[in-house]
């Protein structure tokens, strides 16, 4: 998809979009757990200063509020940009409206910690985006980063997506190329996105959630889990 039509995507369901995207549903709200709850178990110590790339309507820095910290964002939505400085509207924050594939507009060594959740699938350049995190990410500063996997559900749907998948191996090869020493990998959800989306069977979801544990438990890494969850930390 190009990049206007990526913008314009997310532009027309920006008000939309954190209800849409994970509250809809009883599953939704299980996959957007997957992601929050990482983030919380993240080491969360001495952040002064924190990026998300890819912020949409402001749902991961919504955990950060109230936390004296300085919070910085890009999105390629012009809209996604207005609904989160709504709702951060007290916060220390700088957002800005552009692609992080033209570069991050920040000095070497800056960030504490840096997010880029749902976000790299948009991004053909996204080794060049590695390479800016790094660049951007202090000296033992850590990244949180997820990407959808290759070999999963997720390649039948592959004719009808506006995103591409990842190798996960090689995924792993260019956070190293870059100096990112991963920390901890969660694996996520197996099943279709459209099961979760009208999911609301607390009982179903429970078996889910079941069964997504052990397939994980004995899964190779990049097989079946339709996305991974890095915690990645720079070299000092």
């Amino acid at each position: 998809m190009k990049k206007n039509n990526i913008s314009k995507f997310f532009n027309d369901f920006s008000e939309s979009y954190n209800q849409k995207a994970f509250y809809d549903s009883k599953g939704l709200n299980y996959l957007n757990h997957i992601e929050i709850d990482f983030i919380k178990r993240s080491p969360q110590k001495k952040i002064e200063t924190l990026l998300e790339i890819g912020f949409g309507a402001g749902r991961n820095l919504q955990l950060f509020k109230n936390k004296q910290i300085n919070l910085y964002g890009v999105d390629i939505s012009e809209k996604m940009v207005k609904e989160t400085l709504k709702s951060l509207k007290n916060e220390k924050i700088n957002l800005k409206h552009l692609d992080a594939e033209s570069g991050l507009p920040y000095k070497d060594n800056f960030f504490d910690l840096i997010l880029c959740i749902r976000a790299l699938k948009y991004m053909k350049k996204w080794p060049f985006v590695i390479k800016e995190i790094s660049r951007t990410l202090r000296k033992e500063g850590y990244a949180i980063l997820e990407v959808p996997s290759l070999f999963s559900i997720h390649f039948f749907g592959l004719p009808w997506a506006n995103y591409f998948l990842f190798f996960i191996p090689n995924f792993i090869k260019e956070l190293a190329k870059n100096e990112l020493q991963i920390i901890k990998i969660q694996k996520g959800a197996i099943f279709p996105f459209y099961i979760y989306k009208k999911l609301n069977n607390k009982k179903i979801l429970k078996l889910i959630g079941f069964i997504h544990r052990t397939v994980n438990k004995f899964s190779p890494l990049g097989f079946i889990s339709r996305n991974y969850l890095f915690l990645v930390k720079k070299g000092s």
